[in-house]
């Protein structure tokens, strides 16, 4: 078995290269290569967090506990705006980088990505038609501008250490040519891509309305949480905290505190948001899923309508992503080789 099989459970044969010319299948789930750092940045968005504008540089900043986006030239550019689009972009690009580069071997980096913009376009499902493509092109120019102009400041944990990233610029480069979506990472970026875990990304959350930044959201959370090894072997990869779930979309869904602070609207601001992008995934079949007690006992829809608000933080949402890649072998292998002589289970 190659390494490749070994870590993501198949060859990774790249899916972009004639992809829609050959009539290849596109695969269900893609490995991508992820970490505390780029999921925060994927939670950010411009239309609800309005960036701070510097009037002497003209750059940008979004703060939010202990992480923060700098956006240059955005007093400039102001149609630089975080959305889904460009998160969709930036994590396709790491899924090729995540495909043309040895897991933990910085050694040769690999920094380079193309991708064929019809591939990426039958991938968000862009209609042939020519207005659509003309649409869809802009959007992509623009999400190319803003990622380029994008720097990230962070503390992560990696092992045992605390590591800082101290305005880490995403990319040296990107634009469109021959066809092409041509994209270089940063040396810091691709470093730290290096040295990152793996996901695997369902690939229906391209295909997703840009508008409904939640169920983007709350898909790629419940993908990453489902596939987690230490989740796995602890039995609770399949559920998940409405809290956690929630904090996963604080840009977009207000906080508890928010609400009750306010018109205490808790249906209509909190749960039916996070219902309706649940319902969204389960409608394209990614996942099925359940509100639960913290035992595990299912909650009916009639008991959900009597929770009061206090109650409703103390659910959980019980899931299961269909078809998920079967990781049986790998972490039978990773609990024998901890067995090892030598090493501690």
């Amino acid at each position: 078995m190659s390494n490749a099989e070994a870590l993501y459970g198949s060859k990774r044969e790249p899916p972009f290269a004639g992809l829609k010319d050959a009539g290849a299948e596109v695969p269900q789930f893609f490995a991508m290569l992820q970490g505390v750092g780029y999921n925060r940045f994927a939670q950010v968005n411009t239309r609800s967090t309005v960036p701070v504008a510097d009037s002497m540089t003209g750059d940008a900043t979004i703060s939010e506990e202990g992480f923060t986006v700098y956006i240059e030239g955005f007093a400039d550019h102001p149609h630089r705006l975080l959305r889904v689009g460009a998160q969709k972009l930036l994590d396709l690009c790491t899924i090729r980088f995540t495909q043309q580069n040895p897991y933990r071997d910085a050694n040769k980096i690999n920094k380079s990505v193309a991708i064929k913009i019809d591939d990426y376009l039958s991938l968000r499902g862009t209609p042939s038609a020519k207005s659509s493509r003309d649409q869809a092109m802009s959007r992509i120019k623009e999400d190319l501008a803003t990622l380029s102009s994008i720097k990230l400041e962070w503390e992560e944990r990696f092992g045992k250490d605390m590591k800082r990233f101290s305005c880490m610029k995403l990319l040296e480069s990107a634009g469109i040519k021959h066809g092409l979506i041509n994209v270089e990472f940063s040396d810091e970026f691709s470093s730290y891509l290096i040295g990152a875990y793996i996901m695997h990304f369902p690939s229906m959350l391209f295909r997703l309305d840009e508008r409904n930044h939640n169920a983007f959201l709350v898909g790629r959370k419940l993908a990453l949480h489902f596939g987690i090894d230490n989740n796995v072997r602890r039995g609770t990869a399949n559920r998940i905290s409405v809290p956690a779930l929630l904090n996963n979309c604080q840009n977009s869904i207000p906080s508890f505190d928010k609400v009750m602070d306010g018109n205490r609207h808790l249906y209509a601001r909190i749960i039916k948001p996070l219902q309706h992008a649940l319902d969204t995934l389960a409608g394209h079949n990614l996942l099925s899923w359940d509100y639960i007690t913290k035992t595990g006992s299912k909650v009916t829809a009639e008991q959900l309508l009597q929770c009061s608000a206090k109650n409703y933080l103390t659910l959980h949402i019980s899931f299961v992503i269909h078809n998920f890649p079967d990781q049986s072998e790998r972490l039978a292998r990773k609990v024998q080789k901890a067995r090892a002589p030598g090493k501690s289970a």
